[in-house]
């Protein structure tokens, strides 16, 4: 008698799941390869998203991989399809919707998602935008042509992007940072105002140790208020706070996880 084909269920659809799909249908041509992810879109170029946030790129372009590529690879993808439990000792997964599926094998890719603004009126701001996912940058692709304000906070390279692609697209760009220089953790004071030098140059507003404090709606924009005397009305604010692991699901599970999942040298 033969043994039922394996069945390896990959929680993320990032790079990291995908290509491991990839490599495990080439290795194992009869195996059964489930992928699941929260969201609607078929794997994306995350490093793309800048260029098409400037509008250099076209949204086809920053797609990596198409609905047929998995249909032709057997690759089972599951959008909008939430892990809501593991259970290890079962070999299970429980989906929203789906129910619970079994496997022999789990990889999780599950990555991180962005950091939110904790502000007085952030919950409830209109045009506040993160910079991690297809469907904030479509956003705000969409309100630019209607912005003539930006406010971009974070001191890291998502903040850069984010200032670099709003000030290429001709708005006015504030950028706040808590810091005195850009990447203050890893640059020098001289690597900092290098930056700094090539941004003032674009026509960016800069402003260094200083935060957001509060946001306010005011005719349709947002009322930008800093904790060291800033004050905007934006169009739209865009955020760069880093990331948390998606490690929540795990919780209660005999996975070991700090940051992230600890791993050995094998993964």
């Amino acid at each position: 008698m033969s043994s039922s084909p394996a069945r390896f269920v990959i929680i993320g659809n990032g790079a990291a799941g995908t290509y491991a799909a990839e490599q495990l249908r080439k290795d194992d041509v009869a195996a059964e390869i489930v992928m699941i992810d929260d969201e609607k879109y078929t794997l994306y170029n995350r490093v793309s998203l800048p260029r098409y946030l400037r509008g250099v790129l076209l949204e086809q372009r920053v797609y990596v991989r198409d609905m047929p590529w998995h249909e032709k690879n057997r690759i089972d993808l599951r959008l909008e399809t939430k892990v809501t439990q593991v259970n290890f000792e079962e070999k299970t997964v429980a989906l929203d919707p789906g129910g619970e599926l079994p496997y022999d094998r789990l990889l999780i890719a599950t990555g991180g998602r962005p950091n939110p603004l904790k502000v007085p009126g952030a919950e409830s701001a209109k045009y506040l935008f993160n910079f991690q996912y297809f469907d904030e940058t479509k956003a705000m692709v969409a309100r630019i042509p209607d912005s003539k304000v930006a406010v971009v906070m974070g001191g890291s390279f998502i903040g850069y992007e984010l200032t670099e692609a709003f000030a290429f697209r001709k708005l006015e760009t504030h950028w706040i940072q808590r810091g005195p220089w850009f990447l203050r953790r890893s640059l020098d004071e001289p690597g900092g105002k290098v930056v700094s030098l090539l941004a003032e140059d674009a026509g960016v507003h800069l402003h260094y140790e200083e935060s957001i404090e509060r946001l306010a709606p005011q005719n349709g924009q947002t009322k930008v208020t800093g904790s060291k005397g800033f004050s905007a009305t934006a169009d739209l604010v865009a955020v760069g706070l880093g990331l948390t692991m998606n490690i929540d699901i795990f919780k209660g599970t005999a996975l070991e996880a700090n940051v992230g999942v600890l791993t050995n040298e094998f993964l």
